[in-house]
């Protein structure tokens, strides 16, 4: 559903309304577009955000026509970073501490929902008891009165990074002495967790937080177990919930699978240990398709060997990995202290690259796509849910104590309910700290090419930049009536390939949603169909697709080689039937 258009005048509006600039900015503002048509609001938007009077997300909601919810008591909201059919994370700026925060807030639909309630208490109560440099610490939970009544949100710390899920698919391959020392700092805060008498309960790629200098933080404490005392809470969850399997079906130890109320830290050994040979081998321990297999290999059998798999892998890695995935807790490492010390000789930290802005922009797109489902009961059903690829195909499933829910799509409940800050429908399973639910496409090597799916000629792109369009000087010229002179354009980013819209006339498409206006740009994932001039229809690749056409290749080589076999077959036999027959 395309963004409803707004006027000049009603963004301004709704601009005075929101509180989010100063009477005096506000007067600057309405003097510099004085006379502005009713076609200038996403100019106006625009300028705004260049300016750093708004933030995208601000903007985006601005020409919504939503004037209200950018502020949760004294907290003033900045960007999405994701959301779910539980909670929404949002990037906050906290006045009283000068600091931004992460601000998870509980949906309408769970407001009055004890076991939300519950779980994000237990989760603030374990940030706030461990205080360490490797795990996201908590602030304050609080209640918060909006429009439609009370809520709850919880403050958290902010971190400028991606999850080891997303990292994967930013680098084809982590060097092994990368992925040591990432372990060892996952190693670090989760003993200090132990120490406080927190067990995890939920270790895995995605709740691993890295930020550009390598340092890494453990997030989500959603599931924690506090043993240090008669927890009500905790009863309370388990009660709600039960507790014969509550975890990530990919990571969780099987012990956790019987019983996850009386686990201890070993449980959270084995997780890191999967988690470690996940990023190793760029594959997940049981790669297979329903929770169910995946829980029977935990409990049963082994994933190959790591020393198989990684060349050059030392023996001492290798051996500790095997170690902590064992089945009976007591063969395992029996504390972090083992874990640390191993991998700390091997490790190697190393800075790396991302464009933070661009992530979030791409969240925040994936959040308007996303339409989860409703069903309240599918709730324990998707307390095991994990991906069913390899690692390096990651896709995340809704894997936690609850399944996304969320009946209608962002535009639908932005029409209908003005002012909610909960409008954006997003990622699935409450994901923390920036965590895309659905990771950016990961950059193929070399020429990529866009099949056409209305019989035409494909579209390569090569280099950084393709343009698009009827003009000569465009890099691919297409001559049809519906394409503009320079109608749009593919960019290769640091996470794929994006497409933006050049001002043409009859617009682009991206699964049927319009790219509005000159500034819009959308990253494109794999198997996406992309719409040119209202007319032209295209299928960008996926990785899939790219090994299917080796495949294809090899089978084309293969056949042509046993049929020159077989000719060569059937015309010794027929010398040899002639020899025969002359004699």
């Amino acid at each position: 559903m395309p963004v409803p258009q707004i006027t000049a005048a009603k963004f301004l509006e709704s601009l005075e309304r929101s509180g989010l600039v100063s009477d005096v900015e506000l007067q600057s503002v309405v003097t510099q577009f004085d006379g502005a048509t009713d076609e200038d609001a996403h100019r106006i938007a625009r300028e705004l955000v260049n300016r750093g009077g708004l933030t995208r997300y601000q903007a985006e909601r601005l020409l919504a026509g939503e004037s209200r919810g950018f502020f949760i008591n004294r907290y003033r909201l900045l960007e999405l970073l994701g959301a779910g059919g539980m909670s929404y994370l949002y990037l906050a700026t906290d006045p009283d501490k000068a600091r931004r925060v992460a601000l998870k807030v509980v949906t309408r639909k769970y407001v009055n929902d004890e076991g939300m309630i519950t779980r994000l208490k237990l989760e603030a109560r374990a940030g706030q008891t461990i205080d360490h440099p490797n795990v996201v610490k908590s602030y304050e939970i609080s209640a918060f009165e909006d429009v439609f009544g009370p809520n709850h949100y919880l403050a958290m710390e902010f971190v400028e990074g991606v999850n080891l899920e997303e990292f994967v698919q930013l680098n084809r391959t982590i060097p092994w002495s990368q992925v040591c020392d990432m372990g060892m700092q996952a190693g670090e805060g989760l003993r200090a967790a132990h120490r406080a008498n927190v067990v995890h309960r939920d270790v895995k790629p995605a709740n691993l937080l890295v930020d550009r200098e390598g340092r890494l933080k453990l997030l989500d404490f959603g599931l924690a177990l506090l043993k240090s005392r008669e927890e009500t809470d905790e009863f309370s969850l388990a009660m709600i919930f039960g507790h014969d399997c509550l975890g990530t079906a990919d990571f969780i130890a099987p012990e956790q699978s019987v019983d996850s109320l009386s686990v201890d830290a070993r449980a959270d050994i084995y997780s890191l240990g999967c988690t470690l040979y996940a990023l190793f081998a760029e594959r997940l321990p049981f790669p297979e398709t329903s929770s169910r297999e995946k829980i029977e290999g935990h409990r049963n059998r082994n994933p190959p060997s790591l020393a198989d798999l990684v060349p050059g892998l030392p023996a001492e890695v290798a051996k500790l990995v095997g170690r902590m995935m064992a089945k009976q807790p007591n063969d395992r490492p029996q504390s972090m202290d083992e874990v640390i010390t191993s991998l700390g000789r091997h490790a190697r930290r190393q800075p790396i690259e991302f464009d933070f802005s661009r992530i979030l922009a791409y969240r925040a797109s994936q959040a308007r796509k996303r339409k989860p489902s409703t069903s309240a009961s599918t709730a324990r059903q998707s307390t095991t849910g994990g991906s069913s690829r390899a690692i390096s195909h990651w896709t995340t499933s809704p894997t936690r104590v609850i399944s996304q829910v969320s009946a209608e799509t962002a535009h639908e409940r932005a029409a209908s309910v003005e002012g909610d800050p909960n409008t954006l429908v997003a990622l699935s399973a409450d994901p923390a700290f920036g965590a895309a639910v659905v990771p950016p496409v990961r950059p193929f090597a070399g020429e990529l090419e866009l099949t056409a799916l209305d019989g035409g000629p494909p579209i390569r792109l090569k280099g950084d930049r393709v343009s698009v369009g009827r003009n000569p000087e465009c890099d691919v010229i297409i001559a049809h009536k519906g394409i503009s002179g320079k109608h749009c354009e593919f960019r290769r980013t640091a996470t794929g390939w994006s497409l933006v819209d050049l001002k043409s006339k009859n617009g682009v498409q991206v699964n049927d949603r319009p790219l509005s206006g000159s500034a819009a740009e959308v990253l494109l994932q794999p198997g996406d169909r992309v719409t040119l001039g209202r007319a032209l229809n295209y299928r960008f690749p996926g990785a899939s697709e790219k090994g299917g056409h080796r495949m294809e290749r090899r089978h084309r080589r293969w056949g042509v080689a046993v049929a020159v076999i077989v000719a060569i077959g059937v015309a010794g036999l027929a010398w040899y039937a002639w020899r025969l027959t002359g004699l």
